[in-house]
């Protein structure tokens, strides 16, 4: 029997409404709505898994390790009222967890008759749960090979495209963005580590995702292709990650374009790495940065530099950081002050010594131009 089919039958024999997780917590199965329900469940059955206090409570639970079921009080701040869980296990490892609301005091018995009600039902469950288990391992290397082979150059990549979408591995929800996950510069661990971080991170994203997307590992990054109305799947991500970095393309209308994404990602994860100014990047914010981190960076040094940005490099004190920044706000003093939280004479004070040092004409569009590009590379190539 299916899960669901499982789930009526035992709703009808406790005369509860139950649902059922598998063990990601993400929702498997639910009975009929009756009078018996509150906002948490509401919001669990729209948003297909269950919400951080719920899983967080469930584990707190110590259903997991029990093996009868378990008492969860009701949690004032969600409204969530009394629950029962019960895990399900196959072949002793914990597949999913039974749920359903049951006001009585936290120290009482669950009723012999409702845990026989579980029991009844468990083998097939987990049985049911292992299986479908395997289904979504196979879907994701599946999933994984179409989009490798989407993001290839050989003319199969078109049928990766209509399979994808035939196989429901990716939902028909264009327009789609790539976005490539890969090390900070300032995080260098193994290389293995790397790839059990950001596999790890893309797993745990897919497991609490309501949508399917592919994702895959190349090389040193993982990528992955979500929904453009999924926006918040990639937020998700770059907060879950630690030392690494998201970038993103912009919006593609099909799937077949998405090779074109995955380039883009390629240089907005390179531009987060090299500003380190935030884990997550988008191809549109990405400015003049997507041309500059198209040079040999890590072979540049001062001495490529002009000789007015080595001066300030040389005499430090935040000057580099201030011209930078001033020139970033277009000259406009009150801007720059605020970001960089100085008062204005401090401002002009620097702006003072930085002309002195370098002779440097700040109403000369050419020579502007010349040190901010200048200050802009010396930031992505580390040299300051």
């Amino acid at each position: 029997m299916e899960p669901q089919d499982l789930v009526e039958s035992l709703a009808a024999r406790l005369g509860r409404a139950v649902v059922l997780y598998d063990a990601s917590l993400n929702l498997v199965a639910f009975s009929a709505q009756d009078g018996e329900t509150d906002e948490p469940r509401r919001t669990i059955v729209l948003a297909r898994n269950a919400s951080a206090a719920a899983r967080a409570l469930i584990r707190e639970s110590g259903a997991s390790r029990a093996s009868a079921p378990v008492r969860i009080p009701p949690y004032e701040p969600t409204g969530a009222r009394g629950r029962v869980v019960y895990a399900v296990r196959h072949r002793g490892h914990p597949h999913g967890y039974l749920t359903y609301i049951d006001d009585a005091p936290a120290e009482t018995p669950v009723p012999p008759a409702d845990a026989a009600a579980l029991d009844a039902v468990h083998d097939d469950l987990g049985r049911a749960l292992a299986r479908r288990l395997l289904r979504e391992r196979r879907a994701r290397t599946r999933a994984g090979r179409l989009l490798d082979e989407l993001l290839s150059d050989e003319p199969s990549r078109h049928q990766a495209a209509e399979a994808l979408l035939d196989e429901s591995l990716i939902a028909a929800a264009p327009p789609y963005v790539v976005a490539v996950v890969r090390p900070g510069l300032d995080h260098r661990p193994r290389a293995s580590e790397v790839r059990l971080a950001i596999e790890e991170s893309l797993n745990d994203l897919t497991a609490f995702s309501p949508r399917p997307f592919p994702w895959t590992m190349r090389g040193d990054h993982g990528v992955l292709v979500v929904p453009h109305d999924a926006p918040t799947a990639l937020d998700r991500l770059a907060a879950s990650l630690q030392g690494m970095v998201v970038g993103a393309s912009a919006p593609h209308p099909t799937l077949h374009e998405t090779r074109d994404g995955y380039r883009e990602a390629l240089t907005s994860a390179e531009t987060a790495r090299r500003t380190r100014e935030t884990p997550l990047v988008h191809w549109a914010d990405t400015g003049v940065n997507r041309l500059l981190v198209r040079l040999p960076l890590d072979r540049l040094t001062r001495a490529d530099l002009p000789q007015a940005v080595q001066t300030l490099l040389e005499a430090g004190n935040g000057l580099p950081e201030t011209l930078e920044s001033y020139l970033d706000h277009a000259c406009d003093a009150q801007a720059t002050a605020r970001t960089l939280t100085i008062h204005r004479s401090t401002l002009y004070y620097r702006l003072g010594r930085i002309k002195s040092l370098t002779g440097a004409d700040l109403t000369n569009g050419t020579q502007r131009l010349e040190l901010h590009l200048a200050l802009k590379v010396a930031t992505l190539a580390t040299l300051y």
